[in-house]
C-alpha cells in the first residue's frame, strides 16, 4: 500500500486498505489509514469526524487525527491533541516521523525537521521514505531538507 500511496495511487491504495480491514476489523491502524487516504481523495470533513471516534476508541489514533486537522487548516485543534503526545513520544507508541507529518502539515519546518531527525536517529524504517512522501512534499527544496537527504543519501 505504501508504495502505491508514493505513485500517487490513492484509490487503489484505499482498495488495499479495505482489503486488510476485512481481513482484520480490529487492526485500528488501517481504519486510521482508510480516513487518511479518504482525506486525500477529497473527504476531509468524514475523515476528520472518523477519527475523532475511532480516538475515543484508540487513542493511538489521535497522531493521524492531528494530522488531518493540521491539513484541514484546524491549527488550534491539531496542537491541541499533538502537544500532549509529544510530551509524551518516548513511550513508544508513536514513531517520530508521525510527528514530523504533523509539524509538515501545520507548515512547522523547524519542528518538521527536528522530528525528522530524531527518527532517522532512532533508523525508522519510513525516513527512508521522505523525499518522496507527499506529507513532506512542499519542504522538497528548502535547504533544511536538503541537508537532510544528503545525510540518508536520497539526495539524488
Amino acid at each position: 500500500m505504501t508504495f502505491l500511496l508514493l505513485e500517487g495511487r490513492t484509490a487503489q491504495a484505499r482498495e488495499e486498505c479495505l482489503k486488510l480491514i476485512v481481513r482484520n476489523p480490529n487492526a485500528t491502524h488501517w481504519q486510521a489509514q482508510l480516513n487518511g487516504l479518504d482525506a486525500s481523495l477529497g473527504k476531509m470533513d468524514v475523515a476528520i469526524r472518523n477519527l475523532r471516534k475511532l480516538s475515543r476508541q484508540q487513542p493511538d489514533a489521535l497522531i493521524d487525527l492531528a494530522q488531518l486537522e493540521a491539513l484541514a487548516g484546524h491549527r488550534d485543534e491539531a496542537l491541541r491533541i499533538l502537544l500532549p503526545l509529544e510530551r509524551s513520544y518516548q513511550s513508544g507508541k508513536h514513531l517520530m516521523i508521525e510527528f514530523a507529518r504533523v509539524y509538515a502539515a501545520l507548515g512547522d519546518e523547524p519542528n518538521t525537521v527536528k522530528w525528522l531527525e530524531r527518527s532517522m536517529d532512532a533508523r525508522e524504517m519510513p525516513a527512508i521514505y521522505m523525499h518522496v512522501s507527499p506529507a513532506f512534499a512542499k519542504m522538497q527544496d528548502t535547504p533544511e531538507f536538503h541537508r537532510l537527504k544528503k545525510r540518508m543519501n536520497l539526495d539524488w
